[in-house]
C-alpha cells in the first residue's frame, strides 16, 4: 500500500516522529495496516534497519499476519524481522541468555494441560489439606494453575505470596476469600510448583515473561544490548496485554527508543487470559508526553451497524478512554451504504434454529451473489456452536463450526485413536467397529450388522468374529476383512517397539487411508481440511513422544485419557480451508475477522451477557497491582464482547432469542438489545418438513480454488523438492501429506541441534554477551567441557524412526564418537560464532526466499565464513543441491548491508562430521547469477501450478510418497 492510500490520521500514525505515541484504533479502522505500513515506511525511509524494529502482539495468528504483510510490502532484502508474540519473544531471549539465570539449556514450555499432569503426578509433594479433597483429589488443580498463572501475570513471586500469607492475621469473619492457613497452603503450593517446573527442565507460559523480567533486571549488559538494538518498539492489540507484558515493554525502552502502542479499549475481551484493559488507561499516566492519534474512519461496517455498536458501548462509561481522555471515538464510515438490522424473538429454541436457517436461505435468494462463507453465526460459547451447527446442517445449509478446541472429537482423530485402542487390546470391540466403518473399505452396513449379530450370538469379541467369519457376508466384505485383521496384528507387533506416530503412519499407508486422503484433498477443500486435522493429531503425538519417559502406544492412550480428565479436548489450529461454508464460531474466535452478514443467536440474559462466575481460587487483593474499574467489570467485559461481535458485520446484522430453551425458566432478551434500541419483529417460520430436517445428510460444499497470495514465500528445501519432482512438491507442500521419517534424518537433526546448543552455550559462557549480530564485540572464549557437549547430545537425541533398539543404540554411540572427535580436533580453535541460526529474507525478482544460516564465524583476517554441518560421509568436492544451498547463503550475506558491515564472505564450508573433515569453496559471480536464474525459473513454474511428475527410478525409490503415488517408477 502506498502512502496516498492512507487517510490523514493513518498517515500521521505511520510517519509519526513522536517518541511516545498512543494510537487508539477503533474496529475496522485499519490498525494492522497502519502498523505494517509504519514498519515498511521506517525501513524504506532509512530511519530504521529491519533488525532495529521490535513488533509485539497478542496471538500467533496476529503475529504471522503482520509478518506476512510486512514481508509483502518490503522491496528489499532483510536479515531479520522481530515480529512475534510476547511469549515467543521472551522464549527466544531465555533460550539465548537463560543460562545467566540458571535456567536449564533446552527447556520445554508446558501448556496448561501439561502443567495439570505435572501437578497430578506429583500431588503428594504439595502437602495440600484444604485443596485436596479425599473424594476428588484433583478438583483444585486447574484452579491452582490458573492462580499461579495470575501471579506471574502480576509479577508476584512465590516469596511475595508466602510473605503476605504469613503476615496475614485475618480471622474467619474478616477473611473475604481464605483463612490464613488456606492462604499459606496456596503460597507454599506456588513455590513447590515452580520448583517442579525447574526439576523437569520446563517453564510455563507465565515464566516466559516473568523470567525475562529477571533477565533484564539482573543482567544490565544484556538489557543495554537489547534496548540499543530495538530502537523502534510497536505493540499491537495493546488493550490485551497484561501487567507483566506492559512492564516488559517499559523495560525494553532505551534512551533512543520510539514506542508506539496501538489498541482499542472497547475491544479488550481477553480478561480470562490475564489481559487488563487498565494497561491502555495507564499508558497516558506513565507517558504523559505521548501523542494521541485516534483512528475512527471505519472501512468495514455500514454506518447503522456502527451506530448500534456505539449506542451500546457507551454504557461502559466512565471507564472508557473516550470518557477518560475526553476524545471522540464514534466510528464513521464515509460510504453511504445502508444496512439490514433485524431482531426476532421466538417461542422455543427449535424455532430459533428454524429462524436462523430461514434467514440465511432467504438472504441467499434475495442476493444470489452471496456465498455461504459470507455468513457468520457468532455464539457466546462453544456449546451453542455445536447446537447451531446441527440446526443448519439438518436444514441443508453447508456449515462448519470453527471451534478452538475439539481435536480429539474430530472423526479422523477418532479413527486414529481407535486404531491404537484396537492394537493395544484386541477385545476393544467398539474400536474394531470404528475401523470397520472406515469409508474406503466400502463395507456395507448390512455386512457390519451381520458381524455384530454373529459376535453377540457366539459370545465372541468383534476381533474374533473377523477371524472366524460370520455367515451371510458379501464377497467384497470377505475379501477386505483379512486385511483389517492383518493391520491389527501388524500394528500390535509394531506397538511393542515403536512410537505412536510410526505405528500410525504405517497403518495409514498400508491400509490405503493415506491414499484415500490424498484423493479427497486433490478433489476438495474439505479433504485438505482432513489433512490439516491429521497433521495436528500427529504433531500432538510428536509432542507426547518428546516429553514422555516411555513414549509407547499404551502410554499415549493413557495420556489421551489423562487429557480428557484434565478437560483438554485438543486445541484446534485455525483451518486454512477455502470451502464455501457458513462460519459458526465464538465471538472470541471471530476477533479480527469480518463477514458480510452476521447472525447473533441466543441473545438472552444469562447467556449474553453470561452470568458472573466467581473463581474458585482468586488472588488476594493486596497482591493485585491493577486499579479496578468503577463499574461492573464482568458486565463491561460482556458488553465489549457484544461490541466486537456487532462490528464483525459489514452489511447485515440479525439477532435472535427464544423464551424457552428447556427447563422451567422463561428467558428475557439480553439487556444489550434494549441498550441498542432494538424491538422484536415477527418472522413467519416454515414447517420443519419443508426444511428437510433430520435427514442425517450434511451437504458437502463444492470446493473452490484457494486464492493465491500475491507474494508467496519459499525456502531452499521447498525449491529443491520441486526441482527433484514437481508432483512430490504438490503432495508435500500444496496438499500437505504427512510422511514417515528416516533414521538418518533423526540422527542428523540430533547432531545439528547438539552443535547449535553447544555453540550457544559457548557464547553464553564467554565474557562478552553479544545481544546483537551488528554490535562488534571482543570475546574471551570460555570453552565448555567435553562432558557439556555429550550431555547436550543426550538431551537433544531424537529417538524417532529407527527400525529397532539395536539400530538406535548404534546411531547413538556413533554420535558420541563423532562429537568426541569433533571436540578434540577443534577445541584449540573454537570461537564464539558471530551468529547462529541467523534468519534472512531475499528478494529475487519479486520472489521472497527465506532461510537460516546455521553458523557465521569471523576468520583471522576479519572476513566471514559461513558453515553448515553434514552427518553423511565426507566429500572431496561440493556440488549439486549442497552447493546451491551455500551459494544461497553467500548471496544473502553479500546482499545484506548488515553482513557487509561485519566483513566480506571469503569462505563457504561444509563440515562433514562422520569423516571429521571440511570442504570449503567460494562461489563466483557467474555461479550466483546462475543460481538466481534457477530460483526464478523454478518459482515461475510453481506459480503456474505445473506439477507434472518427474518419474524415474532414481527419484522414485527415495520418495516419501512412493507407496501412494500413481506415477511412481520403481
Amino acid at each position: 500500500m502506498n502512502d496516498f492510500t492512507l487517510n490523514p490520521e493513518q498517515q500521521k500514525a505511520v510517519q509519526s516522529q513522536d517518541r511516545r505515541c498512543l494510537i487508539i484504533a477503533g474496529a475496522g479502522t485499519g490498525k494492522t495496516r497502519v502498523i505494517t505500513e509504519r514498519i515498511n515506511w521506517l525501513i524504506r525511509s532509512g530511519q530504521a534497519k529491519p533488525e532495529e524494529i521490535l513488533a509485539l502482539t497478542f496471538t500467533e495468528k496476529a503475529a504471522n499476519e503482520m509478518q506476512e504483510r510486512v514481508e509483502a510490502g518490503l522491496a528489499q532484502n532483510y536479515l531479520t524481522l522481530s515480529i512475534s508474540t510476547f511469549h515467543s519473544f521472551g522464549q527466544r531471549l531465555l533460550e539465548q541468555y537463560g543460562l545467566h539465570l540458571g535456567l536449564p539449556v533446552g527447556f520445554r514450555v508446558l501448556t496448561e494441560t501439561d502443567s495439570w499432569l505435572l501437578v497430578k503426578q506429583n500431588l503428594e509433594r504439595f502437602s495440600l489439606d484444604h485443596f485436596r479433597p479425599l473424594g476428588n483429589p484433583t478438583k483444585y488443580i486447574h484452579e491452582m494453575i490458573r492462580l499461579f498463572s495470575k501471579c506471574k501475570d502480576e509479577l508476584i513471586s512465590s516469596a511475595d505470596y508466602l510473605q503476605l500469607a504469613e503476615t496475614s492475621h485475618l480471622d474467619k469473619d474478616q477473611a473475604e476469600d481464605y483463612l490464613p492457613d488456606q492462604l499459606i497452603e496456596l503460597a507454599k503450593a506456588f513455590s513447590v510448583y515452580n520448583q517442579l517446573l525447574l526439576e523437569n527442565q520446563a517453564l510455563d507460559f507465565g515464566d516466559l515473561i516473568s523470567y525475562t523480567h529477571q533477565l533484564l533486571d539482573q543482567c544490565p549488559t544484556i538489557r543495554q544490548r537489547l534496548t540499543s538494538q530495538y530502537r523502534y518498539i510497536l505493540v499491537d492489540e495493546f488493550q490485551d496485554v497484561n501487567y507483566a507484558q506492559y512492564e516488559l515493554v517499559k523495560k525494553m525502552i532505551g534512551p533512543d527508543s520510539f514506542l508506539m502502542a496501538v489498541g482499542d479499549d472497547d475491544q479488550s475481551i481477553y480478561a480470562f487470559r490475564g489481559a487488563s484493559v487498565g494497561n491502555i488507561l495507564r499508558f497516558k499516566k506513565d507517558f504523559p508526553e505521548a501523542n494521541e492519534i485516534v483512528l475512527k474512519t471505519n472501512y468495514r461496517s455500514a454506518q447503522p451497524i456502527l451506530d448500534l455498536a456505539y449506542q451500546t458501548i457507551v454504557h461502559n462509561n466512565p471507564d472508557r478512554l473516550e470518557s477518560k481522555l475526553q476524545i471522540d471515538k464514534k466510528l464513521v464510515n464515509p460510504s453511504a451504504a445502508s444496512a439490514q438490522i433485524h431482531y426476532y424473538h421466538l417461542a422455543k429454541a427449535t424455532e430459533e434454529g428454524l429462524a436462523l436457517s430461514k434467514i440465511i436461505q432467504e438472504q441467499k435468494e434475495i442476493n444470489p451473489e452471496l456465498k455461504w462463507r459470507d455468513f457468520a453465526v457468532l455464539t457466546r460459547n462453544n456449546s451453542q456452536g455445536e447446537l447451531i451447527l446441527s440446526y443448519l446442517t439438518d436444514a441443508g445449509i453447508p456449515a462448519e463450526f470453527l471451534a478452538a478446541s475439539g481435536l480429539w472429537r474430530e472423526p479422523l482423530a477418532l479413527d486414529l485413536t481407535n486404531y491404537l485402542r484396537a492394537i493395544d487390546s484386541y477385545h476393544e470391540s467398539t474400536a474394531i467397529y470404528r475401523l470397520l466403518c472406515l469409508p474406503f473399505w466400502n463395507i456395507s452396513s448390512l455386512d457390519i450388522s451381520h458381524l455384530l449379530h454373529w459376535s453377540k450370538r457366539r459370545s465372541l469379541s468383534l476381533y474374533e468374529s473377523l477371524n472366524d467369519g460370520a455367515p451371510g457376508l458379501s464377497d467384497s466384505a470377505r475379501k477386505v476383512l483379512p486385511k483389517i485383521v492383518s493391520l491389527i496384528n501388524t500394528g500390535a507387533q509394531m506397538a511393542r517397539r515403536q512410537k505412536p506416530r510410526m505405528v500410525l503412519l504405517a497403518f495409514l499407508q498400508a491400509s490405503g487411508y493415506l491414499q484415500y486422503l490424498r484423493q479427497q484433498a486433490e478433489s476438495s477443500s474439505l479433504g485438505k481440511r482432513e489433512l490439516q486435522i491429521l497433521r495436528q493429531y500427529l504433531e500432538r503425538a510428536r509432542e507426547f513422544e518428546t516429553t514422555a519417559i516411555d513414549p509407547s502406544v499404551k502410554n499415549f492412550l493413557n495420556y489421551l485419557t489423562e487429557m480428557a480428565a484434565a478437560g483438554d479436548e485438543g486445541t484446534l489450529e485455525p483451518m486454512s480451508s477455502t470451502t464455501d461454508l457458513v462460519n459458526i464460531m465464538t465471538v472470541h474466535t471471530a476477533k479480527g475477522l469480518e463477514f458480510r452478514q452476521v447472525l447473533l443467536p441466543q441473545m438472552i440474559e444469562g447467556r449474553f451477557p453470561t452470568r458472573r462466575r466467581g473463581e474458585l481460587l482468586s488472588l488476594p487483593e493486596e497482591l493485585i497491582r491493577e486499579e479496578p474499574p468503577t463499574g461492573d467489570f464482568h458486565l463491561q467485559e460482556e458488553r465489549r464482547l457484544f461490541y466486537v461481535a456487532v462490528t464483525r458485520a459489514r452489511e447485515s446484522l440479525f439477532f435472535t432469542s427464544a423464551i424457552d430453551y428447556g427447563g422451567k425458566m422463561k428467558h428475557r432478551p439480553s439487556r444489550f438489545l434494549t441498550e441498542a434500541g432494538l424491538i422484536a419483529e415477527n418472522l413467519e417460520l416454515p414447517a420443519e418438513a419443508q426444511l428437510d430436517f433430520l435427514t442425517g445428510n450434511r451437504i458437502v460444499a463444492q470446493a473452490e480454488e484457494a486464492s493465491k497470495n500475491n507474494r508467496l514465500q519459499y525456502s531452499f528445501s521447498r525449491l529443491s523438492t520441486y526441482t527433484r519432482c514437481p508432483y512430490q512438491y504438490k503432495l508435500k507442500y500444496e496438499i500437505g501429506l504427512p510422511v514417515s521419517g528416516q533414521a538418518a534424518f533423526s540422527f542428523g537433526q540430533s547432531i545439528h541441534t547438539t552443535l547449535q546448543r553447544f555453540y550457544a552455550l559457548l557464547k553464553a559462557k564467554s565474557m562478552a554477551i553479544q545481544g546483537s549480530l551488528f554490535v562488534p564485540t571482543t570475546t574471551e572464549v570460555v570453552l565448555p567441557a567435553l562432558e557439556d557437549l555429550l550431555r547436550i547430545y543426550e538431551q537433544s537425541f531424537v529417538s524417532d524412526w529407527y527400525q529397532n533398539q539395536k539400530q538406535k543404540d548404534a546411531y547413538f554411540q556413533k554420535g558420541k564418537e563423532i562429537l568426541r572427535a569433533f571436540y578434540q580436533q577443534n577445541k584449540e580453535q573454537l570461537q564464539a560464532p558471530l551468529a547462529l541460526e541467523a534468519a534472512f529474507g531475499l528478494n529475487i525478482n519479486g520472489h521472497l526466499i527465506k532461510g537460516r544460516i546455521d553458523r557465521l564465524d569471523r576468520l583471522p583476517d576479519g572476513s566471514l565464513e559461513i558453515i553448515d554441518y553434514k552427518t553423511g560421509k565426507g566429500k572431496e568436492k561440493v556440488e549439486g543441491e549442497d552447493k546451491d544451498q551455500l551459494l544461497l547463503y553467500q548471496l544473502a550475506a553479500s546482499s545484506l548491508p548488515e553482513y557487509n558491515n561485519l566483513g566480506r564472505v571469503s569462505r563457504l564450508t561444509y563440515y562433514y562430521l562422520e569423516a571429521n573433515n571440511q570442504v570449503s569453496f567460494l562461489g563466483t559471480e557467474k555461479e550466483i547469477e546462475k543460481l538466481k536464474d534457477k530460483i526464478d525459473q523454478t518459482i515461475t513454474q510453481i506459480e503456474k501450478q505445473d506439477f507434472r511428475p518427474s518419474s524415474n527410478e532414481q527419484i522414485c525409490q527415495y520418495c516419501d510418497f512412493k507407496d501412494i503415488c500413481q506415477y511412481r517408477r520403481l
